[in-house]
């Protein structure tokens, strides 16, 4: 195996875990609220630098707008903290969240924003989301890994 091989094959497995993870914070959260939600991940090309080779979708119920927001704020979060190990995910909102937001809200997928945005105090959801993922790590944790062990192509 030469080395572009190698750092193609780092890449897909990082985007597939960080998706796995996005998706189950979604689940999570969505469960949290007694929804009853489904996700998948499916492979959509090969991996590159600029484009991943995976898309994910969480869908559930119609809810309220805070809970919709809440729902949205958990695939980020879990996103964010999935190269951690769950035992030392932080109990409060962390500022390096909220650069990381800044940073990279221009590519959250239209339905994550539209989530986000779907209720006016985003500060309280956000907060609200933060303690649902740490409350169900384990849970976070385990949706993940059976997302990631179940991808289908497109």
């Amino acid at each position: 195996m030469n080395k572009r091989e190698w750092n193609a094959r780092v890449v897909e497995a990082h985007d597939k875990r960080l998706l796995a993870f996005h998706e189950a914070g979604h689940c999570v959260a969505a469960t949290h609220f007694g929804l009853r939600p489904s996700a998948y991940i499916s492979r959509i090309g090969e991996p590159t630098l600029e484009t991943r080779a995976f898309i994910g979708r969480t869908l559930s119920a119609r809810t309220t707008p805070f809970r919709k927001s809440v729902i949205g704020w958990s695939g980020l979060i879990a996103e964010y903290l999935a190269d951690e190990p769950v035992e030392e995910w932080p109990q409060e909102v962390p500022i390096e969240f909220v650069d990381y937001y800044a940073s990279f809200a221009n590519e959250n997928s239209a339905t994550d924003n539209e989530a986000l945005n779907a209720h006016a105090q985003r500060w309280r959801a956000l907060k609200t989301a933060w303690r649902i993922i740490i409350n169900h790590r384990q849970d976070v944790q385990g949706i993940a890994k059976d997302l990631s062990a179940s991808v289908t192509s497109t």
